[in-house]
């Protein structure tokens, strides 16, 4: 049954044809179609090898500019590494002089017996059962005062 319905569509194609081949006018303008489609075809492909051209003009770029941002940020990434690097450094060196300025200021503790113990500083307490005082309250010599007052107070 398909072959029949192909067979009438076919038929009626090729009378179409025919009709529009004896006709002159129909067919001059179906030749113009067919030249303006022809024309069409050609400006495409001529469009097409431009349309490449820009393409491959604008890849191109597309490509530079990746680049160079690809670029840039890993300048940037060790900018920042550097930067960290350095800032670190400093604080490193910075805390060093810091505790060489307190090590040189930290006052010496002595113990009421006389030894010499380095201290925490002036609120530093040591365990060492010994009664810690700063070293320049202890005088070196006795105090005679004190001397004085426990000789007048004995009978």
């Amino acid at each position: 049954m398909s072959n029949v319905l192909d067979a009438a569509q076919k038929f009626h194609e090729l009378n179409a044809a025919y009709e529009l081949l004896l006709d002159p006018i129909r067919r001059t303008a179906l030749d113009l179609k067919f030249k303006a489609l022809q024309a069409k075809k050609i400006r495409y492909a001529a469009y097409d090898t431009k349309r490449k051209a820009m393409m491959d003009e604008l890849e191109k770029s597309e490509r530079e500019f990746k680049k160079s941002k690809t670029k840039e940020r890993t300048e940037k990434n060790t900018r920042a590494q550097e930067e960290a690097r350095i800032k670190e450094e400093g604080r490193h060196l910075m805390k060093e002089r810091q505790d060489k300025i307190n090590a040189q200021n930290q006052p010496r503790y002595t113990d009421l017996k006389g030894k010499a113990k380095e201290g925490t500083g002036p609120a530093g307490k040591m365990n060492h059962g010994d009664q810690i005082v700063p070293a320049d309250i202890i005088s070196p010599q006795p105090v005679h005062w004190i001397t004085s007052l426990n000789s007048s107070t004995q009978p």
